[in-house]
């Protein structure tokens, strides 16, 4: 599957299928609290339901959070550097 993104601000920015169908969107209004908010879309036919899928609140000075799947936790820890496994 071939995914396009509609621009290159991947903080708003809306990815796409080969057909032209969003299947996410990434939503950050410009405010002091910058909460990103990444939205799946499920097509059934012509038409979708979205769905919120997880949260990022982003902090300059205290760690950044995501919330997905009804958990929070620090943006350092779930995209972390591992190590590759032999």
């Amino acid at each position: 599957m071939r995914l396009v993104f509609s621009t290159s601000d991947y903080t708003n920015s809306d990815i796409s299928d080969e057909r032209g169908r969003v299947l996410y969107s990434m939503s950050t209004p410009l405010a002091s609290k910058r909460v990103t908010t990444i939205t799946k879309y499920r097509w059934s036919g012509p038409s979708s339901v979205s769905e919120t899928m997880a949260t990022i609140e982003w902090h300059k000075l205290k760690e950044t959070l995501i919330r997905f799947n009804g958990n929070e936790i620090k943006a350092d820890v779930m995209l972390g550097k591992r190590r590759w496994s032999t």
